[in-house]
């Protein structure tokens, strides 16, 4: 019972962090989300120029990749295949070395002798060639420098032996020069050809490595790109298009007397000014119809006054004949009255 404060404790401890920390990933949250609107919004402010040349690099700098990628692997599949050639050499050079001893051992004039001496040390000079190159290429791979050594270690040990092989031949006992080859130079050069496998079968592994690493690297480059080059193009299609349809749509409201239309401005591209330029056309065009509007409504305003004025004036006409009227017949009564005094 006396932990229970202390567990309580804990756990308003583990709340408030965990609140703490949903609001730290609802700020990081809002945080991208203004980011990405914000780099949207200035995606959309480039012109549509700017914005396909940048679509287009982009593209390009993918392909870049990919060439670069290609060559660097097929590079490396290159040098793969020359190790494999210099090992196929070495092989066959020390293969010569066991056919021109074992001639050797066989011969009786000093003729043929001399003749595989020839053949043995061109062999060996190839094989030394072969093993520099290799050596010069192999400099960077450490297990390939360690099988390496081990290689030049049994070629110098079945050196020994090979040439004890010679020089008991040269006097003259080729059985014996047979016999020593069977029981000490045999097993020697044996131990190069499992240091050669052993070499072998490295450079296989790599090759085959490499190989693999080539197609999923291409594979996945491939489609790094088609997807990028997709989501670009869906981008930029749907950044002109979709404002292209809204003014598009505003316009024909616009065309069919609509004049109360409202266009919002989210950006400063060509579609952004045309757009700036159609809701100036709106502007003017209410403008200029409440103009009319308040033109006709004084054109009518002034006829009324006419009107009235003139019938005014018809009215102070009937006045005027009547009173006319009324003259004229105080006239005649004013002349019969005068001839009557007359009378």
């Amino acid at each position: 019972m006396q932990d229970l404060p202390e567990q309580m404790t804990k756990e308003r401890r583990w709340f408030k962090n965990n609140k703490k920390y949903s609001r730290k990933n609802e700020e990081l949250e809002k945080s991208t989300t203004e980011k990405l609107r914000r780099s949207y919004m200035s995606f959309k402010n480039l012109n549509i120029g700017l914005r396909l040349f940048l679509s287009y690099g982009i593209i390009f700098l993918l392909v870049i990749v990919l060439a670069f990628t290609c060559y660097r692997n097929v590079k490396h599949l290159k040098e793969n295949n020359t190790k494999t050639s210099l090992l196929s050499n070495i092989t066959e050079g020390i293969g010569m070395v066991k056919e021109a001893i074992l001639s050797y051992t066989h011969t009786v004039s000093k003729e043929q002798q001399e003749e595989e001496k020839r053949e043995l040390a061109e062999a060996r000079k190839n094989y030394h060639n072969n093993m520099e190159i290799l050596a010069t290429m192999e400099k960077s791979d450490t297990e390939g420098v360690r099988l390496l050594e081990q290689i030049k270690s049994a070629l110098s040990f079945a050196a020994e032996a090979n040439n004890k092989v010679i020089e008991i031949a040269t006097s003259g006992d080729n059985p014996g020069a047979g016999q020593y080859y069977i029981e000490n130079a045999m097993p020697r050069n044996d131990k190069i050809n499992e240091a050669l496998k052993v070499k072998q079968k490295q450079q296989e592994t790599r090759t085959e490595e490499s190989f693999r690493f080539t197609m999923q690297a291409l594979v996945l480059l491939v489609g790094v790109i088609i997807l990028i080059g997709c989501s670009v193009a869906y981008l930029i299609t749907r950044s002109i298009t979709k404002p292209l349809a809204e003014l598009i749509e505003l316009a024909n409201r616009v065309a069919a007397g609509d004049l109360t239309v409202e266009i919002e401005i989210n950006s400063r591209d060509e579609i952004g000014q045309l757009g700036s330029a159609l809701q100036k056309m709106v502007h003017n065009l209410r403008e200029m119809i409440l103009h009319v509007s308040d033109t006709s409504n004084q054109v009518a305003s002034a006829a009324n006054q006419l009107h009235s004025t003139a019938e005014q004036i018809a009215t102070g006409a009937e006045e005027v004949a009547s009173q006319t009227g009324t003259v004229a017949t105080a006239s005649e009564e004013m002349s019969a009255t005068s001839g009557n005094i007359a009378q």
